[in-house]
């Protein structure tokens, strides 16, 4: 949520909610929003009023009855919001949240609401008391998946710095994690995860091949460099703290490489006589809404995946057992011979039965797509849709770098 006076500020083409306000002797009295749950008349959008004051510094809030004191730029601690959810009764949620400058009045910035560990009936962790058993042994720490919110960055909403603040305060949690964990650590395995450096390359992987950075005169920043060394120096400390008799294994998932053109895969299956769409239409919106499927053989879904419509296993399949093995491969061979001003799109494409163990091909996709560097699906191909136009359009994103091209390109 972005609680902003200026008004040239829209939610149009925003991840998240904007919310403008009308600051009056320097305070603003509006609402913190919440869950949505089943109320007497419908669906309710659980909320609290928090107050917004201009000070010196930046602003103060005031919500549940706390004030919290907020200096430009820097991020509050966490913040435990109380919410009614009407004969739900009442939950906590935790978020944080920082003053953004602005001209008129002082930008806030909250971040979504996420599980309060300490007080929930969901499934956070395994075992159930696993997550309220951290909180209490190293403090308040953020528990959505991803809670580096690159959305904010994307946006513009959030400058660069204070992005990277919270990214250093996330990893600084991680790091609380795995030095409790050892605590009681004995025998076995014990696994970390550190992904905030997944994140910093996600926005800050700015080669000059990127449409959105080929202009730029300075140097490239030295962002992600810099978030090696952070790790580095992590791995040290864990190092030291092992000693010799503990075996330390570092591994990496994938590598990185520039995001510079969106693939509009679907919309290609169409061209090609793969998708057909209803009543002569000439696009799909997401999840296929527009799909004659009596007439499509081959659909994609998500990143990097082809699926055939094969009878028997698709509720509308048409593609018989015995045509699925030419199918692929006049697929595989098309896919491959694809290319944009004389340059190859896609490197490869992969059958399940090639790169997946037997007893786990029935829940993978039939095909994979490896891409050329450079090149990936659009977001408007992992939701099924197939928009009319340009099958590849440049990434003017600020989500500048991937690794959902040829695995080739990006080892672990």
């Amino acid at each position: 949520m972005f609680y902003t006076a200026d008004k040239k500020i829209s939610e149009e083409n925003k991840h998240g909610r904007i919310i403008h306000i009308n600051p009056e002797d320097d305070i603003v009295k509006t609402e913190i929003y919440g869950p949505r749950y089943q109320g007497w008349k419908g669906m309710k959008e659980a909320s609290i009023p928090i107050t917004i004051e201009r000070t010196s510094e930046g602003s103060r809030v005031t919500l549940n009855e706390t004030s919290i004191q907020l200096k430009k730029g820097e991020w509050s601690p966490h913040v435990i919001i109380h919410f009614s959810m009407g004969l739900m009764g009442k939950i906590k949620a935790v978020t944080r949240m920082v003053c953004i400058e602005s001209e008129t009045f002082p930008s806030l910035f909250v971040l979504p609401m996420q599980i309060y560990p300490k007080e929930t009936t969901l499934p956070l962790s395994s075992p159930k008391t696993f997550a309220k058993d951290l909180w209490e042994q190293i403090g308040p720490y953020l528990t959505l998946g991803m809670p580096e919110d690159t959305n904010g960055l994307k946006d513009g909403i959030i400058p660069e710095d204070v992005f990277l603040k919270l990214c250093s305060d996330v990893f600084t949690e991680r790091e609380r994690m795995l030095n409790a964990s050892l605590e009681t650590f004995d025998k076995g395995i014990l696994a970390c995860v550190f992904d905030t450096l997944d994140r910093v390359q996600h926005m800050f992987w700015r080669d000059r091949t990127n449409p959105l950075h080929s202009d730029e005169t300075n140097e490239p920043t030295s962002v992600v460099a810099d978030w090696y060394q952070n790790i580095d120096a992590m791995i040290g400390r864990v190092i030291k703290r092992l000693g010799d008799e503990t075996p330390l294994l570092i591994l990496s998932d994938h590598g990185f490489k520039a995001l510079n053109k969106y693939v509009h895969l679907n919309s290609w299956l169409a061209q090609n006589g793969y998708m057909v769409f209803k009543n002569g239409a000439k696009k799909s919106g997401p999840l296929f809404d527009n799909v004659d499927w009596r007439k499509t053989s081959a659909y994609a879904l998500g990143f990097n995946s082809i699926y055939i419509n094969f009878k028997g296993r698709e509720g509308k399949g048409i593609v018989e057992s015995t045509d699925i093995d030419a199918l692929c491969f006049d697929l595989m061979q098309k896919l491959t011979e694809w290319t944009e001003d004389g340059k190859s799109v896609i490197k490869q494409v992969y059958k399940s039965k090639e790169i997946y163990p037997n007893s786990q091909i029935v829940n993978g996709p039939d095909m994979v797509v490896g891409y050329q560097k450079g090149y990936r699906a659009s977001k408007q191909t992992a939701l099924g849709e197939a928009p009319e136009g340009r099958l590849i359009e440049d990434n003017l994103d600020s989500w500048c770098g991937d690794h959902c091209c040829d695995p080739s390109f990006v080892p672990g």
